[in-house]
């Protein structure tokens, strides 16, 4: 442990990874996000932005914090996602690392608004909320250099990690789920999740006492070993190894985006050496030295609002006083103080939504997702979820599909205004593993041609083709002894459109 840089260098180092965060969601997010909410995406956001400001009129800009209520357009979104790019890259580099910090925490609440269920898992959150804090950690300079990080920042980052793992544990006691407690979940886990690897697959294939060992080692990781964050140095350290180390174990049997990248990034707070000065480090002066005191109000706000997520993470709801709910409500929508925890309650099937295509007088056939995890091995995936039309809610059955969303109801009335549709699945951020099976059978951007517009023809002359696309519902289940598939229909989509002459 001699050997570990000091406090006034993790912090920088910290900074410098969360940027690689931050620039991995934004780069990965914006080859799908005109397909997922653009014009002709699948949730369109100008339609639904018009739809908020009439109901909420001038309070639509708190209910409903984005940037984009000054243009909805595609090049909006675009333009959104090349600043958060930049933002990024100037965290990384350690230049305006507090103004970039802002911009980029503004854009990306900006995307996660707009994006609705496409972008509402909670490393989305956690993102949000750990760019936020981040912005307490260091005075604002420049350049960045070492120096010790605000004793307030410090504490709010470790207390976002804290709160991070040790609801993760509660939620699946407090949920009253018998596999968590049997410690069973795991026998459904690695096959049931959204995105399994295929390292996944090979750990479904475990014996069950591994399986009951991991679920006991996984609880000790969630609801002893954090604690120790509070802890003296060496008690810091391990609790950082121990993290670390569940992280890596999720990450390499599941993709779930930049979640397990980004709590170990909050993981490198805990490592620290001996807090002596660091060669060439300064003592704060002037603003550095008040800028400390800055977050005090945004750590007493944290602190009242993480003990409501905690009491309801234990299902204890008392009668909280009146301003406490009100500030709750006022900053819920910015999704920067987040209650966490994922799989309260095990999945016992993983619902996919395929969807097929045909043209008149042929057979269907699945549009494949790229990368998405089915009867063949996929490319390896990091940072982002390949799809996020292809996971639905983490599992749950209910997906954006199967809504009444505006996109597919142009189509199911057989609107004249039918056009090509991108269906969103695109490859992740690559590390040097990834390029080579990612995108072998497929293009970014998978395009179908449900429908063209209606073109002018003389009357009596051309003729009509038909383009139909079908939403299923593909189930897999560890209860039967034979996995098979289970296909209902969630919706079929037709429209005829007439040949342009």
């Amino acid at each position: 442990m001699a050997n570990l840089p000091s406090p006034s260098r993790m912090a920088p180092l910290f900074l410098r990874l969360l940027g690689v965060v931050y620039a991995i969601a934004f780069v990965s997010l914006w080859v799908q996000v005109q397909g997922l909410i653009g014009s002709r995406g699948i949730l369109p956001i100008a339609p639904h932005l018009a739809e908020v400001a009439l109901r909420f009129g001038p309070e639509r800009y708190a209910w409903f914090p984005t940037l984009l209520w000054l243009g909805a357009s595609d090049a909006a979104l675009h333009a959104l996602c090349a600043l958060g790019v930049i933002a990024a890259v100037l965290v990384v580099a350690g230049r305006l690392q507090t103004p970039a910090l802002v911009l980029a925490w503004a854009v990306y609440l900006s995307l996660t608004t707009a994006g609705r269920d496409f972008l509402a898992f909670q490393w989305d959150n956690l993102l949000l909320e750990t760019g936020f804090l981040a912005v307490f950690l260091l005075p604002p300079r420049w350049r960045a250099r070492p120096e010790p990080p605000s004793p307030v920042g410090l504490w709010l980052l470790r207390w976002l990690l804290f709160r991070l793992m040790f609801m993760s544990g509660v939620v699946k006691l407090a949920s009253g789920d018998v596999s968590w407690r049997s410690l069973k979940a795991l026998d459904f886990h690695f096959e049931t999740q959204p995105l399994p690897t295929v390292l996944g697959w090979y750990a479904h294939q475990l014996p069950g006492w591994v399986h009951a060992v991991a679920v006991l080692v996984m609880f000790v990781l969630e609801l002893v070993l954090p604690f120790a964050i509070f802890g003296p140095r060496r008690w810091r350290n391990v609790a950082a190894a121990g993290i670390v180390a569940l992280q890596a174990g999720i990450a390499l049997t599941g993709n779930y985006g930049f979640f397990n990248l980004l709590t170990a990034v909050l993981a490198v707070l805990l490592l620290e050496g001996e807090a002596k000065p660091a060669k060439g480090e300064e003592k704060p002066k002037g603003f550095a030295r008040v800028w400390p005191w800055v977050a005090v109000p945004v750590a007493a706000v944290v602190a009242v609002i993480s003990v409501v997520q905690l009491a309801g993470a234990f299902h204890f709801r008392p009668a909280w006083p009146r301003p406490v709910l009100v500030l709750y409500q006022a900053v819920a929508p910015f999704r920067t103080i987040n209650g966490y925890g994922l799989f309260a309650v095990m999945t016992k099937e993983r619902p996919e939504i395929v969807v097929e295509a045909a043209a008149t007088g042929r057979p269907g056939w699945p549009m494949i997702f790229v990368s998405n995890p089915a009867n063949r091995r996929g490319g390896r995936v990091f940072a982002r979820r390949t799809c996020r039309v292809s996971t639905g809610r983490c599992g749950s059955p209910r997906s954006v599909i199967r809504a009444a969303t505006p996109g597919l109801k142009t189509f199911s009335h057989g609107s004249p205004k039918a056009r090509r549709r991108c269906w969103v699945c695109s490859r992740k951020i690559l590390s040097t593993m990834l390029l080579r099976n990612s995108c072998v059978r497929g293009s970014r951007i998978i395009t179908s041609l449900i429908a063209t517009r209606s073109a002018r023809r003389e009357p009596g002359g051309g003729g009509r083709s038909e383009a139909c696309i079908s939403l299923r519902c593909r189930r897999s289940s560890s209860e039967r002894a034979e996995p098979g598939v289970r296909r209902a229909t969630i919706a079929t989509l037709s429209t005829r459109a007439e040949e342009a002459k």
